[in-house]
């Protein structure tokens, strides 16, 4: 009889490890968690200082996040990022964010 393997199956803490060390090095640009807090402020009618303050703190782990501000992070991170006539040299990391 052949011996059965042991499957390795993730950890959800080594995914969401996996997750945060993917998040940090998107917004590490430069302001890119300036723009990720604009737009999670009009995306839910928030103040844009407190959103940076709790990203902030979500990137250092000193508060984890919930499944809803997962999905919107990703959400914000996948969209695709434009270059803008007025200032090509400048990219935006959420180019509607003005």
């Amino acid at each position: 009889m052949k011996p059965q393997s042991v499957s390795h199956k993730e950890h959800p803490r080594d995914r969401y490890q996996s997750w945060l060390r993917r998040t940090r090095r998107r917004l590490a640009t430069s302001g890119g968690v300036s723009q990720a807090a604009m737009r999670l402020a009009a995306e839910t009618g928030g103040d844009a200082s407190q959103w940076r303050t709790q990203l902030e703190a979500l990137l250092t782990g000193a508060e984890p996040p919930t499944i809803d501000l997962i999905v919107r992070i990703d959400s914000l991170l996948a969209k695709p990022v434009t270059r803008t006539d007025e200032n090509p040299a400048q990219e935006l990391l959420f180019p509607d964010i003005e």
